[in-house]
């Protein structure tokens, strides 16, 4: 939330999430009112976003937004590959619409506070209030409208960061009682947070893309040439999220010397989203538009089946790690399993937390020796979901090794 990602770093075998993180400028101040209370306030001097997957890479979801990426070419599912060989009997419905320059957030501007409460009382719980406000980390496309009766290409479109979220949270950290348990929970509330709508409207909407009907196509409405679509509607969200981490011991399934697991709950809310029939908001795999009347140099578009963002989406995430010490001499082995589920709905973009029985299951082995040599080797299958899962085909092994001095 505070500190951008840049994901590419993420793809790396082995890689820290703190080595994806991208420093920002900031002040940050602490106080202890008491024992049990302590304030802390920060202020972020310099904006910076996160940058997505580049274009071309192999976990790339995006080649319109993406660094590297200057035009968007759409066709809406009716343009073919040869569409511009001579003569060979294919209409290509395809346009092409510029991109300019990303707009960023202002500097300054963003700025949070947090009281943190440790009871005693409360087997040693640790509850947290917190307020920030933020600027937009993820990518929102506007488009500038273009000429009417002219063709689409007249169009443009850009990235903008959009500014003055407010977050507001509630946390907690507890061990049960009877210990080897720990509990960690989070209920938040975003106001003016910006949710892209559905690309395809959006971008009808910038080239005046009519019905065969002589209708506007577009859930926007129309514009004039020049004029900005405003490709977000900010809304509010909440968010509740529940972790469970339980420590087994020597006394575990696998006979193993240590076996921890975790599991994870969350979900999410919009608060007066509205209906798809009235303006539906982007989610992955929707790129076609939801009308079945819409015509592009004669042909007919294909029609969206459905896959639209939610009002409400949730998920969960098990993760399992046992390990096995001295197999063989110094050397110890871990051993890794994680299983991910969005069971149902799928949460509005950018950047949404769930998507409807998208699932992915991860299992991996790890040594060290000595504690300075270690090796890790992992395994990820993305699956289910298909239409709407952009890397369901991007299993992947991963292998790292490192030398600690």
């Amino acid at each position: 939330m505070i500190n951008p990602i840049e994901l590419r770093k993420f793809r790396v075998p082995g890689a820290e999430v703190r080595e994806a993180l991208k420093p920002v400028p900031m002040v940050w101040g602490s106080l202890e009112l008491s024992q049990q209370v302590n304030l802390e306030a920060l202020y972020i001097a310099r904006f910076q976003h996160t940058e997505i997957d580049p274009r071309g890479t192999y976990f790339s979801t995006n080649d319109v937004i993406s660094d590297g990426s200057y035009s968007l070419v759409a066709g809406f599912g009716v343009a073919d590959e040869d569409g511009n060989i001579p003569n060979n009997g294919v209409t290509d419905g395809r346009f092409i619409m510029p991109r300019l320059a990303d707009q960023d957030a202002k500097d300054g501007g963003e700025y949070g506070a947090a009281l943190r409460w440790f009871s005693p009382l409360l087997n040693n719980t640790e509850f947290g209030f917190y307020y920030l406000n933020y600027h937009s980390r993820l990518p929102i496309v506007n488009f500038i409208a273009g000429i009417q009766g002219q063709p689409p290409s007249t169009a443009r479109y850009y990235v903008v960061y959009p500014e003055d979220i407010h977050l507001y949270g509630i946390s907690f950290n507890a061990l049960l009682p009877a210990g080897g348990t720990a509990l960690q929970g989070e209920v938040s509330y975003r106001d003016n947070v910006p949710l892209q709508i559905e690309f395809a409207e959006v971008a009808m909407a910038a080239t005046h893309t009519p019905t065969t009907g002589g209708e506007v196509a577009s859930q926007l409405g129309t514009y004039n040439e020049g004029e900005v679509v405003q490709g977000y509607k900010r809304l509010e969200m909440g968010q509740v999220q529940l972790t469970a981490t339980h420590s087994f011991g020597t006394h575990n399934w696998f006979n193993a010397d240590q076996f921890v697991l975790l599991g994870e709950v969350g979900a999410t809310k919009v608060f007066n989203m509205p209906a798809k029939e009235e303006l539906r908001f982007e989610a992955p795999g929707t790129n076609l538009p939801a009308r079945d009347d819409i015509a592009v140099a004669g042909q007919a578009i294909p029609q969206q089946q459905g896959g639209y963002a939610d009002e409400f989406s949730w998920g969960y995430r098990l993760l399992g790690r046992w390990g096995y010490n001295n197999v063989v001499e110094a050397v110890n082995l871990t051993m890794l399993l994680a299983f991910a589920h969005d069971v149902q709905g799928t949460t509005p973009g950018p950047g949404g937390n769930f998507v409807e029985n998208r699932k992915a299951l991860s299992i991996g082995v790890g040594g060290d020796y000595m504690q300075s040599w270690t090796a890790d080797i992992n395994y990820t299958r993305y699956f289910d979901a298909e239409a709407h899962n952009p890397i369901h085909d991007r299993d992947f092994v991963s292998l790292d090794i490192k030398y600690g001095f």
